[in-house]
């Protein structure tokens, strides 16, 4: 499961007003002894890239 880590900052654009920003990171580890690590990798970001669509679903659901 990913671990989601949500960040937000407000900063002065170069007009003087507040410019609030929000980075959004998913971080997750997949690993394996009996495939190659790309193909590791591969079923790691699309079931990342899955949940995250179920995710913004679901959010726009409720």
């Amino acid at each position: 499961m990913p671990t989601l880590i949500d960040v937000s900052t407000a900063f002065p654009s170069p007009h003087g007003e507040r410019v609030e920003v929000e980075l959004r990171l998913s971080l997750g580890s997949a690993s394996s002894s009996e495939v190659p690590a790309q193909a590791v990798l591969t079923l790691a970001d699309n079931r990342m890239y899955d949940d995250k669509t179920r995710r913004r679903k679901s959010s726009v659901l409720s």
